[in-house]
């Protein structure tokens, strides 16, 4: 992973440091500088810059980019942004019919739904669409077969919402056997070529099955207590 960083962009690579910081990890303890040096470039683009916050506390709220293409960076950006700028009004609204698209944009929806819970800003409605969304990501993921780049994120997420199914044994050695020997992920199983994006999810998967690691809400975890403001 730490070779990667250079083609990894700033945005997912805050997501690295995230797990990174959040599980302990120590090899990925350098993806938060590689963020904060990306951050500092002249040309970082709106979409790269909207999960700054994640490595600086002080980061400037952004206002929504808008386009539809757009709409799963907004939802991630207005997650980690809610305990200092209100939710737009139509917020969960949006979340859960981007949920309600199935894959990546369940996954990333989420995501979003931790975020809220672990910085205070979680809902009855929330909660609702945090049961939703661990049944329906953990039903595709059964439905599912190997270990591809969306079943590694769906059992990330998923156990990372407390969810329970895909803690399993089995499908901690099948992630284990399915390592390359470079000692990253393929993002369409063992044959192909190592991905970083599979890759930290592989990881994120196998660290999360520990429930040392999942047992209190971001401002008692030391990856996002200084965004907390705690």
């Amino acid at each position: 992973m730490a070779a990667q960083y250079d083609r990894i962009d700033a945005a997912s690579l805050t997501i690295v440091d995230f797990v990174g910081r959040r599980y302990g990890i120590a090899g990925l303890a350098g993806a938060g500088d590689a963020a904060r040096t990306r951050f500092a470039r002249p040309d970082i683009t709106a979409d790269e810059r909207a999960l700054a916050r994640l490595v600086d506390p002080n980061a400037a709220l952004l206002a929504p980019i808008g386009t539809p293409e757009a709409r799963t960076t907004d939802a991630l950006a207005s997650a980690v942004h809610c305990d200092r700028q209100p939710l737009p009004p139509t917020y969960l609204t949006d979340l859960a019919a981007l949920a309600s698209g199935g894959g990546y944009d369940a996954t990333h929806a989420a995501l979003a739904v931790g975020w809220l819970e672990e910085l205070g800003c979680a809902s009855a409605a929330s909660d609702e669409l945090r049961q939703r969304l661990v049944s329906s990501i953990e039903a595709e993921w059964r439905a599912g077969d190997g270990l591809v780049d969306l079943r590694a994120e769906q059992s990330a997420f998923a156990i990372y919402l407390g969810g329970t199914l895909t803690i399993d044994a089995a499908w901690s050695q099948a992630i284990l056997d399915n390592q390359r020997p470079d000692g990253g992920w393929g993002q369409n199983g063992p044959s192909s070529e190592s991905s970083w994006h599979t890759t930290i999810l592989a990881m994120w998967s196998l660290a999360a099955q520990d429930p040392a690691n999942n047992t209190g809400p971001m401002s008692q975890v030391p990856m996002l207590s200084f965004v907390a403001g705690r």
